[in-house]
C-alpha cells in the first residue's frame, strides 16, 4: 500500500468520511430570503462536479493534526487558552496549514460553493444548515450562551447533523475554502464559530473573505477527498 493510500485510510477511519453528493453538478447555492435585520448576501458561485468527491462529516481535529505532525515533523499550532483536546476541532491554522495538511492526506479545501452545498443539506433552499429559523440548539455558539472554547465535534447538545452526515457546518469553529475574491489573495471562511454571537455569521451563504496567512483561535477547516 502507498503511503497516500495510507494516508487517506488513516482520514477515512479517524472522520468517517461519507459521500456528499450524487453525480452531476450542483448550479445555484441554497440559502433563503433575507430578513429585517440582515439582508441575504449574495450566493457563493456554484460548485465543479461533486461527483466522487467526499466531505469531512466533521472538522479536522486536533489528534488529527497532532497525527499529521508526528509524521511530517511539523510543529503543532500554539495552543488556544482551553489547549490542544483532541476530540476539538483544531485551531490556529493559517490558510496555507490547512492546505498542507489536506494535500498531505490526498484531499484538499472545499470551495465556498462546496461547503454551502454541504451545509444545505444537498442544495437545499435553507437559511440555516436545519432551516429557516436560528435555532441555539443546534450549534456551539456565543448567541444565547457565552462560550469560551471550541466543543467537541462528537458530542450530545447544541449540534446538528444532516441527512449527509456532516456536523458543525455551523458554529464551532470557522472553515477554510480553497478559494476567494476573484483578485484578491484573501480566501472564503464559512459556517462561524464558537466565539460569534450574530445569528448572520451562521446563514449559509454567508462567506467573509480572510488573508490567508491569518491563523486565529476561531479558525479550522474540514476536508473534500476523492
Amino acid at each position: 500500500m502507498s503511503d497516500l493510500s495510507r494516508r487517506r485510510d488513516f482520514l477515512r477511519l479517524a472522520s468517517g468520511l461519507l459521500l456528499a453528493s450524487g453525480a452531476g453538478s450542483f448550479v445555484g447555492c441554497g440559502g433563503g430570503g433575507g430578513d429585517n435585520i440582515t439582508p441575504t448576501p449574495t450566493p457563493t458561485p456554484a460548485p465543479t462536479s461533486l461527483l466522487y468527491t467526499r466531505l469531512s462529516p466533521t472538522p479536522v481535529t486536533v489528534a488529527q493534526y497532532r497525527a499529521y505532525c508526528s509524521a511530517t515533523g511539523k510543529t503543532m499550532p500554539p495552543a488556544p487558552m482551553w489547549g490542544l483536546i483532541n476530540d476539538h476541532p483544531i485551531v490556529n491554522v493559517s490558510w496555507y496549514e490547512a492546505t498542507a495538511y489536506a494535500t498531505w492526506a490526498g484531499g484538499r479545501l472545499p470551495t465556498a460553493a462546496e461547503f454551502e452545498y454541504g451545509q444545505t443539506d444537498g442544495g437545499k433552499s435553507l437559511v440555516y444548515p436545519w432551516g429557516d429559523d436560528f435555532e441555539d440548539s443546534n450549534l456551539w455558539c456565543s448567541v444565547a450562551t457565552d462560550r469560551a472554547s471550541t466543543a467537541p465535534v462528537r458530542r450530545s447538545h447544541n449540534i446538528y447533523v444532516n441527512s449527509l452526515g456532516l456536523s458543525d457546518m455551523a458554529g464551532n469553529v470557522w472553515q477554510w475554502c480553497s478559494d476567494g475574491p476573484d483578485g484578491s489573495s484573501d480566501k472564503y471562511m464559512k459556517g462561524g464559530s464558537w466565539f460569534d454571537n450574530n445569528v448572520f455569521s451562521f446563514r449559509n451563504t454567508n462567506h467573509p473573505s480572510v488573508n490567508a496567512f491569518v491563523a486565529g483561535i476561531s479558525n479550522g477547516f474540514r476536508l473534500m477527498l476523492p
